[in-house]
């Protein structure tokens, strides 16, 4: 008997005013998915997070008097200690995102695809800041299972939950800067030593007494615990 011919499916396209966002999260998924994933990032955490706890171990001691592991304590010896590794990730991903299609040569492909101009790059901020707010919370664990290790019960999770939401807000500035000047120049290193440049200037512009918040990018009275 005669077979009858298979029909090919319909797949008709959807562009909605929900469609954007549907891309926006898909993209941030396999983004962050990625970041989280790989092995920079692992190394960096792994390096911050065995930075802290040798430093949280020594801080037994203020004016010569012992002291409790209070939160307090703990939250300047993980600013102290992990600080500078979170400010390498977000200086080296802004630019692996904004170049990773070009690397992988797939840049024209994906430029031709039906997606709005802001949701590439959205998405690529919105990984930065998840991956800032990830960096947060294992040192924060951290943090607590040092507290519970050395015999003190008293954890007190929402200055934990204020003081690294407060403090992100440098990262996420920063984080959105770098992937600024990736975009303007148009060149990862030149991106890198332009972000880098602004970093020192930051320090310079201290020393020359230019010490107001105005002078200074991510400027703003400090607010201690």
């Amino acid at each position: 008997h005669d077979a009858k011919p298979l029909g090919h499916p319909s797949n008709d396209p959807v562009f909605a005013a929900a469609t954007p966002w549907r891309q926006f999260l898909r993209q941030l998924r396999f983004d962050s998915v990625g970041v989280v994933r790989s092995v920079p990032f692992l190394v960096m955490l792994a390096f911050g997070v065995a930075n802290f706890i040798a430093g949280a171990l020594n801080t037994q001691l203020l004016y010569g008097t012992k002291i409790y592991p209070v939160t307090s304590q703990m939250l300047a010896a993980f600013q102290g200690s992990m600080n500078l590794f979170l400010v390498i990730i977000v200086l080296f991903y802004s630019g692996e995102l904004v170049f990773k299609e070009r690397a992988a040569r797939i840049n024209e492909v994906s430029d031709a695809m039906p997606v709005p101009n802001w949701v590439p790059l959205a998405a690529k901020f919105a990984t930065l800041v998840i991956v800032i707010f990830a960096f947060q919370a294992v040192g924060a664990v951290t943090s607590i299972a040092i507290q519970f290790a050395r015999g003190y019960t008293h954890v007190e999770p929402m200055v934990y939950v204020e003081t690294l939401l407060l403090q992100s807000v440098g990262f996420i500035l920063m984080g959105g800067l770098a992937l600024c000047l990736q975009v303007f120049t148009n060149n990862k290193f030149a991106g890198y030593a332009l972000l880098i440049l602004v970093l020192l200037l930051q320090g310079v512009l201290g020393t020359l007494d230019f010490t107001h918040n105005l002078y200074n990018f991510d400027g703003w009275p400090t607010a201690p615990y």
